[in-house]
């Protein structure tokens, strides 16, 4: 068997430590599962890559992308496999980390007191918040990727002034009294 010494590095092993040894002592109950169910796969010609997370020597968790080849010989019998490991732990990180952002963002969306809606330079409804759904009793996934005015006719009438904002990233506030006599009279 072969290790290269990025593995090693990765692993946190001397390579004599890992060549000759069983993987398994790298994974955790459920990575143990996905290895064997993936050498079944290997063995039948698969070679999709998978996700699987390791378990380095200091105990810390490496996610990686792992990218097999089969070997068969020349009657068709498996051979064996070979596998580039890469690390993408950080990238996991980073998803974790947008993840969080996102959370606290429609946090802070929600917790505004006023009907607020997102939408394309074209009216596309991107999202809206729970005072919009409260006030439309819509809620806001079954607003999203149509446009504003399906459910708010009159501000068809604000489409040139929506594009505007949209291009030029311009702020525009409604008048409040305006607004309320056409949403009185909608709803």
């Amino acid at each position: 068997t072969y290790v290269n010494p990025t593995f090693c590095v990765m692993m946190g092993y001397p390579k004599e430590e890992l060549i000759g040894d069983s993987l398994e002592k790298l994974l955790d109950n459920e990575n143990r599962k996905t290895l064997e169910q993936q050498l079944k796969l290997r063995r039948q010609g698969h070679d999709e890559k998978y996700e699987m997370a390791w378990t380095s020597s200091d105990g810390q968790k490496i996610n990686t992308i792992v990218s097999p080849r089969p070997f068969f010989d020349e009657e068709g019998n498996f051979a064996g496999s070979f596998a580039v490991v890469t690390d993408i732990t950080a990238r996991k990180e980073a998803e974790q980390e947008v993840i969080k952002t996102q959370d606290y963002l429609q946090q802070i969306f929600n917790s505004i007191h006023s009907m607020l809606i997102t939408v394309e330079p074209n009216g596309m409804v991107t999202r809206w918040n729970e005072k919009t759904e409260a006030f439309t009793r819509i809620p806001s996934e079954a607003a999203e990727e149509r446009y504003v005015w399906e459910f708010i006719p009159f501000l068809s009438k604000y489409k040139q002034t929506m594009q505007a904002v949209a291009e030029n990233g311009d702020r525009v506030e409604f008048l409040k009294e305006s607004m309320e006599k056409e949403f009185v009279n909608f709803f």
